[in-house]
């Protein structure tokens, strides 16, 4: 058997070949009418469907609601929602439930800062709801962020911001408000919460800025970790790893040049992932995202990059780009990324190539090079597989193997088998070269 001696420029031809590392519009670029702002997007983890919130201006900034069904392979003509703000649409976030529901918070402009909530019923239908009382009452002034988010248990947990952040539980038909921080600054607020218990992350302008973090039960504060930043923190997005069930936050870190630092709780330490400030300069409107092996995405307004869209994701070293740096022609705001069940990486933002319309990109990592066959007569096992991977086919062959990203982590020559057992639970791909062609196949190490 001919042994492949791997120079660097093919194992980068290797890799190039490997995946056609490429961002997409899914749809048209500009699904909106017209400029949309506060971009939230959710994917429905039962069918696929697709769902864009945003402050549609189109509509004299009131809230729209957009839907691409996978089976229709097409964004909804028409907003699914129009009517349930009375005034500009701001702060708002998006949870498509596991149950398929819509489930909405906002804050309606157009009735004193109010935030509204908006939930969809089995039959498909949309109904408003206030936060105090009966549901037809709305509390002013909540000014920074809303965040919604619905525990599996089928109750509704929100937290927002009026002089203060408030934490609010709907276990039965009531909404409970508790004052978790009460009478204090901030810029910035992210929330998440699953299985009975959550945390939620805010800058403290009364602190230099700096980010507090407090983990809460459905009543109260069980823990507060301070000074959780070095310093002034911006664009703060918190969410529970999937898979290990830690919390992660990301933000831009002012106190280091503005570029984004990603931090992980590590028993009672919130350590950094990776290096901090990792992105190569300033970075707004940063948003964090987990696959379904627990792996985190960021994505964000790559400033220095005339304020394209970049992702990036943590290889368990070092974070490193999704694609290439700068995968949106011109800038990119109100990023806001999410990765359905098959791993594929979904970013919905404010275009500025589309006349700053809402657009959404995907990125298609798997697929085979133009001279690339699919083989049949190669198969790899086990599969899930903990230990040693083999590969068996009726030709010599070498193989690679790589990760969604289209990163190389092993090349094996001579042999039929690799050891697998380093390599962190989760999805990877095998390129295998008889010589002429070359096929690629999938295997879960568990």
């Amino acid at each position: 058997m001919k042994k492949f001696f791997y120079t660097s420029s093919l194992v980068l031809l290797l890799s190039v070949s490997l995946y056609s590392q490429s961002w997409s519009y899914v749809g048209n670029a500009g699904l909106s009418e017209s400029t949309a702002n506060y971009l939230s997007f959710d994917i429905d983890s039962q069918s696929g469907d697709l769902f864009l919130a945003y402050q549609d201006l189109n509509f004299q900034g009131k809230l729209s609601l957009i839907k691409y069904a996978q089976q229709e392979s097409s964004w909804d003509e028409n907003p699914l929602i129009s009517e349930y703000s009375t005034g500009y649409a701001n702060f708002m976030d998006l949870q498509i439930g596991d149950d398929g529901l819509v489930n909405l918070s906002f804050v309606d402009a157009g009735a004193g800062d109010a935030l509204k909530i908006v939930s969809q019923t089995n039959s498909g239908t949309f109904y408003i709801r206030g936060t105090v009382g009966n549901g037809t009452n709305y509390d002013g002034g909540y000014g920074i962020n809303t965040i919604i988010k619905k525990d599996v248990d089928n109750k509704s947990y929100v937290i927002s911001y009026a002089n203060g952040v408030r934490f609010m539980t709907k276990p039965s038909s009531v909404w409970v408000t508790t004052n978790i921080v009460p009478n204090i600054n901030i810029t910035a607020l992210s929330f998440d919460f699953i299985y009975g218990s959550g945390y939620t992350a805010y800058s403290n302008l009364d602190d230099a800025g700096k980010i507090d973090i407090q983990k809460l039960s459905s009543t109260e504060i069980t823990e507060t970790y301070d000074n959780v930043s070095d310093g002034l923190s911006n664009y703060i997005d918190l969410v529970i790893n999937p898979l290990t069930l830690q919390p992660y936050v990301a933000f831009q870190d002012i106190a280091n040049g503005g570029k984004v630092t990603v931090k992980k709780l590590n028993g009672d330490t919130w350590e950094l992932v990776g290096e901090v400030a990792f992105t190569d300069g300033l970075s707004n409107y940063v948003d964090l995202a987990f696959d379904s092996n627990g792996n985190p995405f960021v994505a964000f307004q790559d400033v220095s990059f005339s304020n394209k869209l970049s992702v990036m994701t943590f290889d368990g070293t070092s974070w490193n780009y999704v694609g290439n740096r700068g995968v949106s022609s011109a800038s990119a705001s109100y990023c806001s990324i999410k990765l359905n069940s098959d791993g594929e990486i979904f970013v919905a933002f404010k275009d500025g190539s589309a006349s700053n319309k809402a657009s959404v990109m995907k990125y298609y990592a798997e697929t085979l090079s133009t001279n690339d066959k699919q083989l049949d007569d190669f198969v790899i096992f086990p599969n899930p597989v903990s230990d040693k991977l083999f590969v068996k086919g009726k030709n010599n062959f070498d193989f690679i193997i790589s990760n969604g990203v289209g990163q190389i982590l092993k090349e094996v020559n001579n042999k039929n088998s690799a050891d697998v057992s380093s390599l962190s639970k989760g999805i990877y791909f095998v390129k295998i070269i008889d010589g002429k062609n070359a096929t690629i196949k999938k295997f879960i190490k568990k």
